[in-house]
């Protein structure tokens, strides 16, 4: 069969992941050995909860090709979200050899360090990690908030800023940013920033 791309796509718009679940399965039957059908499946399969299965998916594209770049990236992800942290560390690492200009892999690597323990390193690699997200040329809005949840507030409310810079209409950084600014008594400032968000049609 063809590939059903666009098909899917408006299936997945529509919620109707099932059926797109079926046709993606179908897919991959009828083409074994094609690594966009399996991710794609693999990607399916992970909206839907299926973790295992996807992970699987992930996997057999890499026997295909074991330097697939979102074949990996998917792999990891599938292992966070089964919170076998360490794996999905690894495999993280695996894809940022494939491709270091990735700002995404950067934030879930950041994520996961500052979130779980590994080791004495762990804050360190959070901000490193968290420090090459929010400086790439397209930063991940979510890299931001996270980068904010570690050290003084003076210095989150700098990050929180920073953030808005590259997300101006991010309702999260607005929140988060007028919440430390009111937990450092800058009242005045507070309010600007609760005030810039209702401009912006953020309510």
């Amino acid at each position: 069969m063809n590939a059903p791309i666009a098909e899917l796509q408006q299936l997945i718009e529509n919620s109707q992941l099932s059926e797109a679940e079926q046709k993606a399965r179908l897919w991959v039957q009828e083409n074994p050995e094609e690594i966009e059908a399996r991710i794609t499946l693999g990607r399916i399969l992970g909206m839907r909860g299926k973790n295992t299965e996807a992970a699987t998916q992930f996997e057999e594209a890499l026997q295909i090709d074991d330097k697939h770049f979102e074949a990996t990236f998917y792999l990891a992800i599938a292992n966070e979200t089964q919170k076998k942290y360490e794996e999905a560390i690894e495999i993280y690492k695996k894809a940022l050899n494939l491709n270091q200009n990735t700002a995404r892999i950067h934030y879930r690597l950041g994520r996961i360090y500052n979130n779980y323990e590994f080791s004495g390193k762990s804050e360190f690699l959070a901000l490193f990690h968290l420090r090459q997200a929010t400086t790439s040329e397209n930063p991940p809005e979510g890299a931001f908030l996270e980068l904010a949840t570690i050290g003084p507030l003076s210095r989150s409310v700098y990050v929180l800023q920073n953030g808005l810079n590259r997300h101006p209409q991010s309702l999260q950084l607005h929140e988060r940013l007028s919440w430390y600014l009111y937990r450092l008594e800058k009242y005045a400032d507070c309010v600007a920033a609760i005030e810039s968000a209702y401009k912006q049609g953020l309510d």
